[in-house]
């Protein structure tokens, strides 16, 4: 047996034997292995979290504006940095994009397909005319004098009765430059949809039905309207706004034929492009325009009056040593006798290195599989232990 075969031996033989000192010597019960055909050693993906049907309306206020941990679907918190409320969207998989059979679906939104993402807090509405303005005056952000007025109104941004309207912004580098002022940054476009669509595939972020209760479209409005004041629009984890009004800016490059190549975790878009992504639209437009698989180029919305954004924050990834031994221990009946003090050496290791882990389960083939997240990386990788 080789050098490098003995170091992988080893590596492999202390891993189950953590697993297993920390099933026999926490108090609490570990958990067992989940039923066999639940999983393949392919599927190393924990089940997505449902969220749930009713905004939550509980609120946390950070009076730090440090990014805090999301975990229940939909909870609120207020950021100090503008004031923005903001809704947890925790970390699981959705479908994202259309399927095959979608007619409604342009090209550009198939094919459907699976995208994990890590934990997000995504603004509860777009950013307004007031908030912008306070960028403005803080020095951190360009007056957007293309934005000064709407479709109706000569008098727009700038003008008291439209602070609380949505803020006009032609130019996704403005956009950055507000949410970064804010301690926030755009939201990747997957990171968008799965806010407005959930984990249910929906078609709009409510559900099916699509009226102007609901969102501001073509045949609703002449203009914008007060960001969140629909509230009937919700998604699944709170947030307003995501169909209708304006159409909103995401960080990703527009790139028609991107979801064929899609990494399936934390998708960022392509390296490059010409122009970013925009999402949602606007009060102009028609049914198909709000479905929450729907894509534009930015730059088909320029000057007209019906584009906008809002920011997202990333939850902080869960270190081991705020998890309790049983939620990541497994007892396999083959790993019992291993030496309790090669055992306590590792437990001591994860801890001090504080390695998230982010899912941990048994295969129908017999495999210990732990995903094991490195925070310095962002790096999802599997290990698979024989048992």
């Amino acid at each position: 047996m080789d050098a490098v075969k003995v170091k992988t031996f080893v590596c492999v033989w202390l891993l189950l034997t953590l697993l297993t000192a920390c099933s026999r010597v926490t108090t609490a019960e570990a958990p067992g292995p989940l039923p066999a055909s639940t999983w393949s050693a392919s599927e190393a993906e924990p089940p997505a979290a449902q969220p749930d049907a009713t905004p939550l309306t509980s609120t946390t206020t950070d009076t730090t504006n440090a990014p805090a941990a999301c975990t229940e679907a939909g909870a609120r918190r207020v950021s100090t940095g503008d004031g923005m409320a903001q809704r947890c969207v925790p970390a699981g998989a959705f479908v994202m994009g259309a399927v095959e059979e979608d007619r409604a679906a342009d090209a550009d939104e198939k094919p459907a397909h699976e995208v994990w993402l890590d934990a997000f807090w995504i603004d509860e509405t777009e950013i307004t005319n007031l908030q912008f303005a306070r960028c403005v005056a803080a020095g951190a952000c360009q007056r957007q004098v293309e934005a000064a007025h709407s479709q109706t109104r000569p008098s727009y941004y700038g003008n008291p009765e439209y602070d609380d309207y949505p803020v006009l912004i032609y130019y996704a580098e403005d956009a950055e430059a507000y949410c970064r002022w804010a301690g926030r940054r755009l939201p990747t476009e997957a990171e968008w949809e799965k806010a407005a669509r959930g984990t249910d595939a929906r078609t709009f972020p409510w559900g099916e039905e699509l009226g102007c209760a609901r969102a501001s479209h073509a045949g609703c409005d002449a203009d914008t309207s007060p960001a969140g004041s629909r509230l009937d629009g919700a998604s699944a984890y709170g947030a307003l706004d995501m169909a209708g009004n304006v159409w909103e800016w995401v960080s990703d490059w527009y790139d028609a034929e991107f979801y064929a190549r899609s990494p399936r975790r934390n998708p960022q878009g392509p390296e490059r492009g010409q122009e970013h992504v925009a999402r949602g639209g606007g009060w102009k437009g028609l049914p198909e325009h709000l479905r929450t698989t729907q894509r534009a180029e930015g730059i088909s919305h320029w000057f007209d009056g019906q584009i906008g954004f809002r920011c997202a924050v990333s939850a902080p990834i869960e270190s081991a040593r705020s998890w309790p031994a049983a939620s990541w221990a497994v007892s396999s009946p083959e790993a019992q006798g291993m030496d309790p003090g090669i055992l306590a050496e590792m437990v001591e290791f994860v801890e001090r290195e504080e390695v998230p882990i982010d899912a941990i389960f048994v295969t129908r083939h017999g495999y210990v599989v732990l995903e094991v997240y490195f925070a310095p990386y962002r790096a999802g990788q599997q290990h698979e232990i024989y048992s």
